[in-house]
């Protein structure tokens, strides 16, 4: 009975330290700006093209 209320007691503690730990990681990473990755027009005018290309059903 007491190995089920140490498992009942430290899987809960696992998750919130896991999670605790996950944030604390996530807080220190870089996310990329949306402006460097859009695409210019005259690009997204080439990848349009090459997409109708492909879209084509026979």
């Amino acid at each position: 009975m007491t190995w089920e209320v140490a498992l009942f007691i430290a899987l809960p503690l696992g998750f919130i330290i896991g999670n605790i730990m996950l944030v604390k990681h996530t807080a220190k990473m870089k996310m990329p700006s949306l402006q460097d990755h859009q695409p210019d027009k005259k690009d997204k005018a080439a990848h349009d093209s090459a997409n109708k290309e492909t879209d084509k059903t026979d």
